[in-house]
């Protein structure tokens, strides 16, 4: 028996001896039943285990049998455009469209393999606001969440003028070997990219995806950073390993001096600066 005694960081999850399988499972299905996102957890059939509260209404259903009905109609929607865990995805109801950002993850049961798949379904769309999913659909690109090429004018354009005495930076990211990838490689990268830009550049700041495999982001200048750069090459390195695709982007960066100049002009200009290769 290993008797030594665990480093403090050694600790993923901490269970009180005393407490009981099912007193623990009671705790635990009462936090999930109050979870302010949707919780629906599905079999290896499919077929859904448990929804707390508010998955049901979110899908606008009062029966289990129909949320199931509505969750795989949902679900079999989805465009298999890749396999990540992370997406957006609208719901259509009645004359509105909702956006739903889905998290979904693989429950695995010791020696036993995958038993099941959890996803956590968060709103994005504001209640008050009728035509807001409307809006996210015609301004973001519906393959990495991203904003698309008009919709990041459109922000740039409301950033830069709100701020006319911050400093900003456009920064450039071209995929220049995309094209040797497959479609559903591709498009698994382009996510994985869009979901990095989403995650790793400074909140404030704003990315978008201009077209095929170019990517802008307007950042205050403070946060373009060696470092925020060096993660973004980071990643996509060890993405490259793990799928054992070799991907080569490039970067460029523009400071941006007139406030007033053209959005779009700008975003040209930044994709003609001088090349800075990046093969990973």
């Amino acid at each position: 028996m290993d008797t030594r005694q665990p480093d403090s960081g050694d600790r993923t999850t901490f269970l009180d001896p005393s407490l009981t399988e099912e007193r623990f499972t009671r705790m635990v299905l009462q936090i999930f039943r109050r979870f302010p996102d949707g919780l629906i957890i599905t079999g290896t059939n499919k077929n859904i285990l448990y929804a707390n509260e508010r998955a049901f209404r979110l899908f606008h259903v009062s029966y289990d049998l129909i949320l199931q009905s509505e969750f795989h109609a949902w679900m079999k929607s989805r465009k298999p455009d890749g396999n990540l865990d992370n997406w957006i995805q609208p719901y259509y109801h009645r004359d509105r469209v909702k956006l739903y950002e889905v998290t979904s993850r693989a429950i695995y049961a010791e020696d036993l393999g995958q038993e099941g798949t959890a996803y956590f379904i968060h709103d994005l769309t504001p209640s008050h606001n009728k035509s807001a999913g409307y809006e996210y659909l015609i301004s973001h690109d519906n393959l990495t969440g991203l904003l698309n090429r008009e919709g990041f004018f459109m922000e740039a354009r409301k950033r830069l003028d709100e701020n006319p005495f911050e400093d900003f930076t456009l920064v450039a990211f071209n995929i220049v070997n995309f094209k040797s990838f497959s479609n559903k490689d591709g498009n698994d990268i382009l996510k994985k990219f869009g979901w990095l830009l989403q995650n790793k550049v400074r909140h404030g700041d704003i990315s978008g995806r201009m077209y095929a495999d170019r990517f802008i982001s307007l950042m205050q200048t403070r946060n373009h950073t060696p470092e925020l750069m060096q993660t973004i090459r980071a990643t996509m390195y060890e993405y490259g390993i793990h799928t054992g695709h070799k991907i080569i982007y490039e970067t460029r960066s523009l400071h941006v001096l007139d406030h007033n100049d053209a959005v779009d002009k700008m975003c040209e200009a930044a994709f003609q600066k001088e090349l800075n290769l990046k093969p990973l």
